[in-house]
């Protein structure tokens, strides 16, 4: 092995040859600690510029500083079932077979906190939604 390979970069020979070697040894010591720490930091560094848009990690490991996902784009088409496929509706039953019939009036005006009179016509024509609940099971037990 040359002598020339022992001595660290920006280090004259010169000086390095008057150098004790107990220092020389800590000197190349701390040169190697530098450089793994060096390459640690920078695969660390590597680490936290990954996200969920660039690793098949999920969006809920993003750290704070992560963009946002970008928002959805519209493309136009209403929800639910499209143009070839039928609704997937119940069909409303009469309102003579509904167990409760619960009217829902709004009390104040939605922009401002006046009361609304009880009379008032409605603007558009009353909407109907229906809630099916199922009865509680009972086990019947036959001995």
């Amino acid at each position: 092995m040359n002598e020339d390979d022992d001595i660290p970069p920006l280090v004259a020979t010169a000086d390095w040859a008057r150098t004790p070697p107990d220092v020389q040894l800590a000197f190349l010591t701390l040169v190697d600690l530098l450089r793994s720490l060096s390459a640690r930091v920078r695969e660390l560094e590597a680490q936290l510029k990954q996200t969920s848009r660039n690793t098949s990690k999920p969006p809920s490991c993003d750290p704070p500083s992560a963009p946002s996902a970008p928002p959805r784009l519209l493309r136009g088409k209403p929800k639910g079932a499209q143009a070839p496929h039928p609704d997937q509706l119940r069909p409303l039953l009469p309102p003579e077979q509904a167990d409760q019939l619960i009217i829902c009036q709004p009390q104040c005006c939605p922009d401002c906190p006046s009361r609304l009179p009880a009379n008032l016509p409605d603007a558009l024509p009353p909407s109907g939604t229906q809630v099916w609940e199922l009865p509680p099971l009972c086990a019947h037990i036959t001995e």
